[in-house]
C-alpha cells in the first residue's frame, strides 16, 4: 500500500507534447517534497503516445486512464481512490518552479478550516495570470473576479490550473460538477466557502502556465471555447448566486445578449444560450441543494481575509 502523503495529478488529453515541456518539473518537485509525494498522471481518452512516452521517459509516474474524456470530473473518481491526504491537481500544461510543494503544503496545514491554496500563476498571455489574490464582484450578468491587494489571503476561487486540496473535504463537497466544462473550480470553490471551508493564495509557490493549450485540442478554437466559458458563467449564476439584485442583472444582461447575438449572428453566443436553457433544469436541482449564504456577505469575507506571510 502507497505511503505517499500526496498525490500530484496532472490532467491530460492528447498532451504528449506538453507532458515532455511539463511533466519533468512535477516529478522533480514531487521528489524534492516534504512529504512522501507520488505522481499520477490522469488520462482523459489520449489518442496519441502520451502513455508511451509517460512509461518511457518517467516509469516512477502511475497513468490513470479513462475510457472517456470527463474533464475535469474524471479527478472525482481518481480522488476517491487516492489514498494520500493531501492531493495537487494540475493542467498538463504548467511548469513548477522549483520549491513549489512547501509553501502550499505550510499554508494548507496552518488552518484546518482551510480546502484549498492556489499558487501565484505567470504567463506570456495576460489572460492566463494569476499574479495576486482575487475576490469578486457582479458585472453585465456574470459573476467577474477582481484584483485583491498584494499577498496571502483569501481568494475567491482556487485555480483548475493548480491548487493543493484537501481529498476528503473535496469528497465531502462533492468533488468537480460534470454538467461544467469551464467554470468548475469556481463552482467548488463557492461551495467550499458556504460551507465555511475558504480557498487561499499563497504567493510564495509560483509556476508558468503555457495556457489553455488543451482545451483548445479538444474545442476546435477560440469561438468554440467563448461559447463554453459563456455558457459555464450562466450556469454558474443560476446554479450559485442567491442575491436578488443580481439574479435580476443577469436576466437583463442576458435577453440584451440575446437580442446582439441575434443581430450579429454570433453563433458562440448563440449556443451558449441554447445550452444554458438545455442544462437549465439539472442547474436548478443542483440550485436547491446549496447552502444559504449571501453572495455579498461571501465577497466581503474573501477580501477580508488577509493571511501572514510564511516565515
Amino acid at each position: 500500500m502507497s505511503s505517499a502523503r500526496l498525490v500530484l495529478m496532472p490532467l491530460n488529453y492528447n498532451g504528449r507534447d506538453l507532458l515532455e515541456t511539463c511533466l519533468p518539473s512535477m516529478i522533480r518537485e514531487a521528489r524534492a517534497a516534504p512529504v512522501p509525494a507520488e505522481v499520477w498522471v490522469i488520462d482523459n481518452a489520449s489518442q496519441d503516445d502520451s502513455r508511451a512516452y509517460v512509461q518511457r521517459h518517467h516509469p516512477e509516474a502511475r497513468w490513470i486512464a479513462y475510457p472517456q474524456n470527463r474533464k475535469l470530473a474524471a479527478y472525482n473518481e481518481a480522488v476517491r481512490d487516492c489514498p494520500a491526504p493531501y492531493v495537487l491537481l494540475l493542467n498538463n500544461d504548467v511548469v513548477l518552479e522549483e520549491g513549489f510543494i512547501a509553501p502550499l503544503l505550510r499554508r494548507l496545514e496552518s488552518d484546518a478550516s482551510f480546502f484549498a491554496v492556489s499558487p501565484a500563476i505567470h504567463a506570456e498571455d495576460p489572460g492566463e495570470c494569476y499574479p495576486r489574490r482575487r475576490g469578486g464582484h457582479f458585472f453585465h450578468g456574470h459573476l467577474a473576479p477582481v484584483e485583491l491587494e498584494p499577498g496571502p489571503g483569501g481568494c475567491l476561487y482556487f485555480h483548475g490550473a493548480a491548487a493543493l486540496l484537501h481529498r476528503d473535504l473535496f469528497l465531502e463537497l462533492g468533488g468537480f460538477d460534470s454538467m461544467f466544462f469551464y467554470m468548475e473550480d469556481n463552482d467548488l470553490s463557492y461551495r467550499a466557502w458556504r460551507r465555511g471551508h475558504p480557498c487561499v493564495f499563497e504567493p510564495a509557490a509560483r509556476l508558468r502556465h503555457l495556457g489553455g493549450r488543451t482545451t483548445l485540442k479538444v474545442h476546435g478554437g477560440k469561438d468554440a471555447r467563448r461559447g463554453l466559458k459563456e455558457r459555464a458563467m450562466n450556469l454558474f449564476v443560476i446554479k450559485q448566486v442567491q442575491q436578488p439584485a443580481w439574479i435580476a442583472n443577469f436576466f437583463f444582461w442576458t435577453a440584451l445578449k440575446a437580442i446582439k447575438a441575434a443581430l450579429t449572428l454570433d453563433r458562440a453566443r448563440a449556443w451558449a444560450l441554447a445550452e444554458t436553457l438545455r442544462s437549465l433544469p439539472q442547474a436548478l436541482k443542483s440550485r436547491r441543494q446549496q447552502a444559504r449564504l449571501a453572495d455579498r456577505v461571501l465577497m466581503e469575507k474573501i477580501s477580508a481575509m488577509k493571511l501572514p506571510h510564511l516565515k
